[in-house]
């Protein structure tokens, strides 16, 4: 794992604030992830609409979000770090704009409760702290909580030349390594 070190505060933001008012086209959550536990935990219950669902870096679309509530999960909330999402909730997202929070995850957790599964698509990598980040999710999780995280592969020359990603992962095992090594578990 390489981490480039962060300059400046602002620089960051603006370049995740600029992205945040991006849309996806597509609901990655549901396609190719890791899934990784804090604790034990029977997997059949992840299928439990009652539980609390955190997406990370949800942008201004919030597609899993909205995704993960209209498949019946009734407590699914987003953050993303940008107030160009934040605006494009307002005007764009009704009633679902009250399950959606700005803010930074190196700041910690914007709701007043603990989450079931926390969903990262594309997220890890845009991190300039990622231990302390991955830190905080692991404290905003319930005991049997779950994460799933999507995130590229590249080299450590790709991650210098490639702005405004801060975190990069050669393979797979570096990316399970450092889970392991935050004390999760990594289950596929």
């Amino acid at each position: 794992m390489y981490v480039k070190e962060m300059s400046n505060y602002d620089d960051y933001y603006n370049h995740q604030n600029a992205r945040s008012g991006l849309g996806n086209n597509e609901n990655r959550i549901f396609n190719d992830f890791y899934m990784l536990k804090k604790s034990g935990m029977d997997l059949d219950n992840y299928k439990n609409t009652d539980f609390k669902i955190l997406d990370i870096g949800c942008r201004a679309a919030a597609h899993t979000v909205v995704e993960f509530h209209n498949r019946g999960y009734k407590y699914t909330y987003g953050m993303d770090i940008g107030s160009e999402a934040e605006a494009n909730w307002v005007n764009n997202l009704g009633e679902l704009r009250n399950f959606l929070k700005k803010g930074d995850i190196h700041d910690g957790n914007p709701f007043d409760f603990k989450f079931d599964m926390v969903s990262m698509s594309h997220v890890l990598e845009h991190l300039y702290d990622p231990k302390k980040s991955v830190g905080i999710i692991h404290d905003l999780l319930t005991e049997n909580g779950i994460v799933y995280v999507i995130i590229p592969f590249q080299s450590k020359d790709e991650l210098y030349n490639h702005h405004p990603h801060y975190v990069s992962f050669e393979n797979q095992e570096q990316h399970i390594k450092f889970w392991e090594d935050n004390n999760f578990q990594v289950l596929s």
